[in-house]
């Protein structure tokens, strides 16, 4: 079988489980980024239709590159099945059809869809705009005029042309699960909509919870086991990487091992790594630092934007996120609230959604900025405001906790406060980082040998599995299988 997927975590998870069941002897492939390296992956990517006779399943991410073609001698039928996992907001209906066209003759092509629909902004204009707004791509500014505001060449083909490409993945994005189902329809194929069933759901959810409880604590003995890197041996492997040349997995680890210590100015243990998440703590850590970069200097610094004129800023070579401007961003929406001021979260302040109007408006008149820079999601509804606040209080890691209830004019009302362990937590992160350099703390560490293979128990790691398992099980994915007709043999 071939099983593909747009999440390494899931591709991970998904061959812990298989070989907790079925055990090591199992002839498998798995294909990520961490693996993509290794000579039995080379060797299939370099004669897939040979290598692939090897084994009896194979696992790939995105990694897979578009020119792996998995034919058969005379289209013979060697793969029985094709699988497809596919979460939303990751990429669009014909990256998912390519990632399972790899194989051109399956017996049979099974896909799960997440069915979540969005609502971004697609018009061109807008996302024009937004896209100059958030600082990207190359410099327009052409000169200033009499009174020093900036002048801009608003006619530049290459943003036309990326605002084009934002708004096709978007309105892809939108709606991923009909959108396949409506392009394999086109493409000839017979569409049968699996109804969802409660006894195979708990055997599926079952599986994947002991393989994300696995492959965790596997992720977990590695990264304390690997030894963390001086910054010349770290630069001469990313150069490596910058060139596309050969990084053995033992050389990842270590990478990734001295990256969160470098972050975070602290010793390596299990604890931090179930925090890190995968470096989703450290994104939201960045979002932080720029906030409180930006908001500590707001009125002063010479280059300052404003997000709500028509004006482009500087834009820059490649299509990345500029976090001065998503400071400015997040400091516009969060001064809306009251529970950000001067700089500083209140977390004893409570708050209920009829405090959150300001902030549901400008969230609503900078809908597309903000679905633009962060990929989230702004929802007109005022009752849904405590769950607006949520999703931008967890851009930079925080969130709230219910903090009781009050009546008013007959009518309960529930109080939230941003939970203060948290404000804390991050805080400390925070000042770490501004006291010393990653580089300088690291050359003064005397952990340079790491810490020894230490295992996370299932226990111990629930937690963060049921969080990632939340909007992934099977059970929320729609179940979709496809025939070609009339051979009933895949997609072609």
């Amino acid at each position: 079988m071939f099983v593909t997927s747009n999440s390494k975590a899931l591709v991970e998870r998904l061959q812990a489980s298989i070989i907790s069941e079925l055990g090591e002897a199992l002839p498998m492939l798995a294909i990520t980024r961490d693996t993509k390296d290794q000579p039995d992956a080379k060797a299939f990517v370099m004669n897939p239709g040979e290598a692939a006779m090897k084994y009896r399943a194979i696992l790939t991410s995105p990694s897979l590159g578009t020119g792996v073609d998995i034919t058969f001698p005379g289209r013979r039928q060697e793969i029985d099945v094709v699988f497809g996992f596919f979460e939303s907001k990751i990429n669009t209906h014909h990256d998912c059809d390519q990632q399972l066209a790899r194989v051109r003759d399956p017996g049979s092509t099974k896909v799960w869809f997440n069915p979540s629909k969005f609502h971004f902004d697609t018009s061109r204009d807008v996302i024009k705009h937004d896209i100059q707004v958030q600082g990207l791509y190359k410099n327009v500014l052409l000169r200033y005029d009499e009174d020093g505001k900036p002048v801009y060449h608003t006619e530049d083909p290459l943003i036309d042309m990326a605002a084009l490409a934002v708004s096709q993945q978007r309105a892809s994005k939108n709606n991923l699960l009909n959108n396949f189902v409506e392009l394999k329809r086109r493409q000839g194929c017979t569409v049968d909509f699996v109804a969802p069933s409660d006894a195979i759901s708990l055997i599926g959810k079952a599986a994947y919870d002991r393989g994300s409880d696995l492959a965790e604590s596997k992720r977990v003995e590695l990264l304390l086991a690997a030894k963390t890197l001086t910054s010349d041996e770290y630069d001469e492997i990313e150069c490596r990487i910058q060139s596309n040349e050969d990084v053995s997995e033992t050389e990842r680890w270590r990478m990734a091992r001295t990256q969160i210590e470098q972050f975070y100015r602290e010793t390596l243990t299990g604890e931090l790594i179930l925090r890190d998440d995968r470096g989703r703590f450290r994104q939201q850590i960045t979002r932080y630092e720029a906030l409180q970069r930006y908001a500590s200097t707001r009125g002063t610094a010479a280059d300052q934007l404003n997000l709500d004129s028509l004006q482009a800023a500087g834009l820059r070579h490649r299509f990345l996120r500029d976090y001065r401007l998503a400071g400015e961003l997040l400091d516009q929406v969060l001064r809306s609230t009251p529970v950000y001021g001067n700089c500083d979260f209140d977390a004893s302040k409570p708050f209920s959604w009829q405090e959150l109007t300001s902030f549901m408006e400008r969230c609503n008149r900078l809908k597309s900025t903000i679905e633009t820079a962060f990929e989230l999601e702004v929802h007109p509804d005022p009752a849904r405001a405590v769950k607006q606040f949520q999703s931008v209080l967890g851009l930079v890691g925080l969130y709230a906790i219910p903090d009781g209830k009050r009546k008013r004019k007959g009518k309960t009302i529930y109080q939230y406060r941003i939970d203060p362990d948290r404000l804390r937590q991050i805080e400390d992160i925070v000042a770490r980082r501004a006291a010393v350099g990653g580089w300088s703390w690291l050359a003064g560490s005397t952990d340079q040998i790491g810490n020894g293979l230490t295992t996370i128990t299932a226990p111990e790691l629930a937690p963060f599995s049921q969080r990632s398992v939340m909007g992934l099980s099977p059970r929320s994915f729609s179940s979709v299988e496809e025939r070609q007709l009339p051979r009933f043999i895949g997609f072609t």
